[in-house]
C-alpha cells in the first residue's frame, strides 16, 4: 500500500515512526563520535605521557653529556626513575629493549628480565612484536587484551611506544579503555531512554492530532452518506472552522442546499408537465372535433360512389354473358372440325407408335442376340478351361498310380523280408501286408477316378461343340434382326410423314378453336373484372363503415 492511499492515521504514524528511526541514527551518530573523542583523548594522553618519560630520558643523557654521570649510571638511575613513575593512580611505565626484554617495569617489577616478545594476550595477539614494530616507525598505538594489576579477567587496553634511539630502548605505557565502553554503553540506555520517552510523547501527541482531523473528517463523510441516501435534514458542523475541515463542512451544505434546490426545481417542472398535459388534451379533444366533421363528409361521399359504382359493374357483367353465349355456338362447331382431324392424327400416331414399338423389339432382339454371342463364347472358354483342367487331374492321378505301383513293390518286398526273418518279423509282415492293401486300393480308386475325368473331358468336349453351333445360330439371328430394323426405320418415316400432314390439318383446326377461345376467355375475364368491381364497389363500402367505425373508437379514445 502506497503513503497516498494511507489512512491519515497510518500517515501520522509514519511521520512519528521516521521521527524516532531519525532520533535513533543520530543519537547512535552521537555516541559513536563522543566515544571516537574519548579514545581520542586517551591516545593524546598516552602519548604525551610517554614523551614526558621521554623528556626524562633526554635529561639523564643531558648530564651523562655533562659529565657528571656516566652512562651505565644514567641508564640505571633512568631505570629506576621510570619504575617509580605513575599516574592516574595505577596506570604505570616499562622500558624494554627493541629484542624485547623488559628492563625497567612501574607495574610488576618481577617482568624485569623477561623476553616478551611471544606474548599473547586473551585473542592470542602477539602485542609485543606490534609495540616494537610501532616504537621502530617513530611511534604509535597498540590495541588488545591485559588483565588489571592483581586481576586475572583481560580488559581492553591501549598502549603508546615510541623509540628512544640514543640508548635503543623502547619507551611505553598504556591506558585502560573498558571505562571508555562502559560509558558508552552508559549513554546509549540514556539516550534509548530518552528517545523512549519522545517517541511516546510523539505518538500522543500524533494521536490526538489524527483524531482531531479523522473525528470531524468521519462525522462529513457520514453527513456525505446520508445526503447520498437523499437525507437533506443532516446537521452541518465545523462549518465555523477556518481550516480544511471547515471547508469541508462548508462544501457540504453547499451540497445540500444545491440538493434541496434541485428538488424543488423538480416539482416545479412536474408540475409545469401536469399543466401541459392538460392543455394538450384540451388540445386533442377540439383537434378530434375538427377530424370527424371532415372525415364524416369524405366517408359519405365514398359510400355514394361505390354505389354508383356497384350499379355499373352490374350492367358491364350482362353484356359479357351475353357474348359468352354466342361465343360458346361458335367454339360447338370449330370443336366438331378438330375432333374429326384428331380421329385422323389419333390413328397416325398409333401406326407411328407401333412401328416404333417393332423397332425397340427388333433392337433389343439384336442386343439380346449380341449378347447371347458373348456369353456364349464365355462359356465355351470356360469349358476349354475345364478340360485342361481335367487334363491336370489326368496327369496327377498317373502320378498317384505310380506312387501305389512303387508302395505295393516295396510292401512285397517288406513281406518277404519279414519271412526271412521269422518269428521277429511277424509284426512287420503284418504292417507290409496292410499297406500292400492300402496300396491295392489306392490303385483302384485312382483308375476309378481317372475313368470318371474321362467321362468329364468327353462331355466337356461335346459341350464346347454345341456351344459353338449355338453361337453360329445367335450370329444368323443377329444378322436377321439387323434386316428387320432397317426395314422398320423406313416404314416409320413414312408413317411420320403421314402424321406430319395430319399434324398440320389439325394445327389450323386448332387455330379457329384457340382464336373462339380467346373470344370467350375475353368475354369471361370481361364479366369476371365486372363481378371484382361490383365486389370492389362493395367491400369500399364496407371499408367506408369501418372507417367510420375507426374514426368513432378514435375519438372516444381521445376524448377519454
Amino acid at each position: 500500500m502506497s503513503l497516498f492511499q494511507m489512512k491519515i492515521g497510518g500517515r501520522l504514524a509514519v511521520v512519528v515512526l521516521a521521527a524516532f528511526v531519525a532520533l535513533i541514527a543520530l543519537s547512535t551518530y552521537q555516541l559513536l563520535a563522543q566515544k571516537q573523542q574519548m579514545m581520542a583523548d586517551r591516545e593524546a594522553k598516552v602519548r604525551n605521557v610517554v614523551e614526558v618519560v621521554q623528556g626524562v630520558l633526554e635529561q639523564m643523557r643531558a648530564e651523562v653529556d655533562a659529565g657528571r654521570l656516566t652512562e651505565g649510571e644514567a641508564k640505571e638511575l633512568a631505570k629506576a626513575t621510570v619504575s617509580r613513575m605513575h599516574y592516574d593512580g595505577d596506570e604505570y611505565y616499562w622500558l624494554e629493549t627493541l629484542d624485547g626484554v623488559i628492563i625497567a617495569h612501574g607495574g610488576n617489577p618481577a617482568r624485569i628480565g623477561l623476553d616478551v616478545r611471544d606474548s599473547r594476550d586473551a585473542n592470542g595477539k602477539f602485542f609485543h612484536r606490534e609495540i616494537i614494530a610501532a616504537a621502530k616507525a617513530g611511534g604509535g598505538f597498540v590495541r588488545y587484551a591485559f588483565p588489571h594489576p592483581g586481576e586475572q579477567e583481560p580488559a581492553p587496553k591501549i598502549s603508546y611506544a615510541k623509540e628512544y634511539e640514543p640508548w635503543g630502548w623502547l619507551v611505553g605505557s598504556g591506558i585502560y579503555i573498558d571505562d571508555v565502553n562502559a560509558v558508552f554503553w552508559d549513554s546509549l540506555i540514556e539516550f534509548g531512554l530518552v528517545a523512549i520517552l519522545i517517541v511516546i510523547l510523539f505518538s500522543a501527541i500524533a494521536w490526538i492530532v489524527a483524531r482531531s482531523i479523522t473525528g470531524p473528517l468521519g462525522f462529513i463523510v457520514g453527513n456525505m452518506m446520508s445526503l447520498a441516501d437523499n437525507n437533506k435534514s443532516i446537521d452541518i458542523q465545523y462549518a465555523d472552522q477556518a481550516n480544511e475541515i471547515g471547508d469541508l463542512a462548508r462544501a457540504m451544505s453547499v451540497f445540500r442546499d444545491r440538493a434541496i434546490e434541485i428538488e424543488r426545481l423538480r416539482d416545479d417542472q412536474l408540475r409545469l408537465e401536469h399543466e401541459a398535459e392538460a392543455q394538450r388534451k384540451a388540445s386533442l379533444l377540439e383537434m378530434a372535433r375538427h377530424f370527424e366533421e371532415s372525415v364524416g363528409r369524405i366517408v359519405d361521399q365514398v359510400s355514394s360512389s361505390s354505389a354508383d359504382l356497384s350499379q355499373g359493374a352490374a350492367t358491364l357483367s350482362d353484356l359479357a354473358r351475353q357474348t359468352d353465349t354466342k361465343s360458346a355456338d361458335v367454339s360447338v362447331s370449330a370443336e366438331e372440325a378438330s375432333s374429326n382431324v384428331a380421329t385422323v392424327s389419333a390413328a397416325a400416331e398409333e401406326l407411328t407408335g407401333s412401328i416404333s414399338e417393332i423397332s425397340q423389339q427388333v433392337t433389343h432382339a439384336s442386343e439380346v442376340a449380341s449378347q447371347a454371342v458373348s456369353k456364349a463364347d464365355e462359356v465355351a472358354e470356360t469349358m476349354q478351361g475345364l478340360v485342361r483342367e481335367a487334363q491336370k487331374i489326368g496327369e496327377v492321378l498317373n502320378l498317384i498310380t505310380d506312387i501305389a505301383d512303387q508302395t505295393n513293390l516295396l510292401a512285397l518286398n517288406a513281406t518277404i523280408e519279414a519271412a526271412r526273418a521269422g518269428d521277429a518279423g511277424k509284426g512287420f509282415a503284418v504292417v507290409a501286408s496292410e499297406v500292400k492293401s492300402l496300396a491295392q486300393q489306392t490303385a483302384r480308386a485312382t483308375g476309378d477316378i481317372d475313368a470318371q475325368i474321362g467321362g468329364v473331358q468327353s462331355s466337356t468336349e461335346k459341350a464346347v461343340q454345341a456351344i459353338d453351333q449355338i453361337t453360329s445360330i445367335i450370329r444368323s439371328v443377329d444378322e436377321i434382326a439387323a434386316s428387320i430394323s432397317a426395314a422398320v426405320e423406313e416404314q416409320g418415316a413414312a408413317t411420320r410423314e403421314i402424321a406430319r400432314n395430319v399434324e398440320q390439318a389439325a394445327h389450323g383446326t386448332r387455330a379457329v378453336s384457340n382464336t373462339i377461345d380467346d373470344v370467350r376467355r375475353a368475354s369471361n375475364e370481361s364479366g369476371t373484372a365486372s363481378g371484382h368491381v361490383r365486389d370492389m364497389a362493395t367491400s369500399l363500402a364496407q371499408q367506408a363503415e369501418t372507417l367510420k367505425d375507426e374514426v368513432r373508437r378514435f375519438l372516444e379514445r381521445v376524448r377519454a
